[in-house]
């Protein structure tokens, strides 16, 4: 992936992100609680931030043409898909609604490490 798309890629998630703080802020239904409120502003914590990684990756892509950088976009945004939309979820349908798929959560949070080590290890590769 271009460093152009990526930082398009990045702007969108990031824009998402911004829709849902405000939907966290002035839409949430008043029965989430503190716990759902808890989880959707985490949510959000980890999808502005990984759109900043995002951001790291398409300057990283400058940098080098390793194909790490690029697997490591696919991993940010499979983390913000996973982890960030797997807390979403919980926030507005409470604890235990994602049933079997409870393991979603860490594992978006295994592909954001797994993210950052990719794009460091890419940044140190030539090609």
């Amino acid at each position: 992936m271009t460093p152009r798309r990526i930082l398009a890629l990045a702007a969108f998630l990031a824009a998402l992100a911004t829709i849902a703080a405000s939907a966290g802020s002035h839409a949430l239904p008043a029965d989430v609680g503190e716990k759902g409120k808890d989880w959707w502003e985490m949510a959000v914590r980890m999808q502005y931030l990984h759109s900043f990684a995002l951001v790291a990756a398409a300057f990283a892509a400058t940098l080098s043409a390793s194909r790490l950088i690029g697997a490591s976009v696919w991993a940010f945004v499979f983390g913000m898909l996973a982890f960030s939309g797997s807390l979403y979820w919980l926030a507005i349908h409470g604890p235990g609604s994602l049933g079997a798929a409870h393991w979603v959560t860490p594992l978006g949070g295994l592909a954001f490490i797994t993210g950052w080590l990719m794009l460091g290890a890419g940044v140190l590769r030539k090609g």
